[in-house]
């Protein structure tokens, strides 16, 4: 069975990262769907985002310049959506897909502008494209009641009438994913590991059906053991198309991608 291939926080190599932008050019290159990290504002709206705070992808040091180092949970909506998201991709061109032109001038510049989502934003789109995404909830020190953020995701998909078998959700927090459990059983979790190099992934009791793990940290024994225990296996973030097959032949479920572009052809 050939792989799930998920963009990365949409197509982030040809698009900034958790934009409308790039979850439209992922749906557009044809892949399976699209991961992406979630947040709650300090009131209480569910945005992409993916930082703790708003410096690496929005000009918050123009508009906001005394709050750089505020996380994002204490802006508003309406703060967050003073800010623009998109310059830096095309200032920076972090993958270099500007400078190989494959990215052409009229994507440039319809960037400049480009806002911080509404989750409602993207599950609308993905209802309406019968799609998939993996939502990632972000989890910091000083996020106000973590419980209110998985509140929050669960009444937002059944209020836009996702059907659960559209979404998964993710964490690094799994707390939060116990949460999701407790609330909603019939809604998939894919636990994340492997955040820290020096640990690599540490699989614990095995007690989640799906884990999201490091592809950089993996080897095929891990693989070959996550499966023996029942688990299914999605790895991030693999950008090589050699290394993608590799992974595909031994049995992972899904690919996580910035590079979705090159791996959909593993859907061939």
């Amino acid at each position: 069975m050939k792989p799930l291939i998920l963009g990365h926080r949409g197509a982030s190599s040809l698009a900034p990262e958790n934009s409308l932008q790039g979850i439209e050019k992922a749906h557009e290159i044809g892949v399976d769907g699209v991961e992406v990290d979630v947040q709650l504002s300090a009131d209480d709206e569910l945005v992409l985002f993916h930082d703790r705070d708003l410096v690496r992808t929005t000009n918050v040091a123009q508009i906001f310049p005394d709050r750089l180092r505020q996380p994002l949970c204490q802006f508003t909506l309406a703060e967050l959506q003073h800010l623009e998201a998109g310059s830096w991709f095309v200032e920076g061109d972090p993958f270099g897909q500007i400078r190989a032109g494959n990215i052409t001038m009229h994507e440039q510049q319809a960037m400049a502008g480009t806002l911080i989502p509404r989750l409602i934003e993207v599950l609308d789109f993905i209802r309406e494209k019968n799609w998939f995404i993996n939502i990632e909830l972000k989890s910091f020190d000083d996020m106000r009641q973590p419980s209110k953020l998985v509140e929050a995701l669960i009444a937002l998909i059944d209020r836009v009438g996702l059907p659960v078998d559209s979404v998964a959700i993710s964490s690094f927090d799994h707390r939060l994913l116990y949460e999701v459990q407790s609330r909603r059983a019939d809604l998939v979790v894919n636990a994340l590991i492997g955040s820290n190099r020096l640990l690599g992934n540490r699989w614990g009791s095995f007690e989640f059906k799906v884990y999201n793990a490091n592809a950089d940290h993996i080897d095929e024994a891990q693989l070959s053991n996550a499966q023996a225990h029942g688990c299914r296996v999605n790895l991030y973030t693999v950008n090589d198309l050699e290394q993608a097959r590799t992974f595909a032949r031994l049995g992972v479920a899904g690919l996580i991608t910035d590079y979705p572009q090159y791996l959909v052809s593993l859907k061939t």
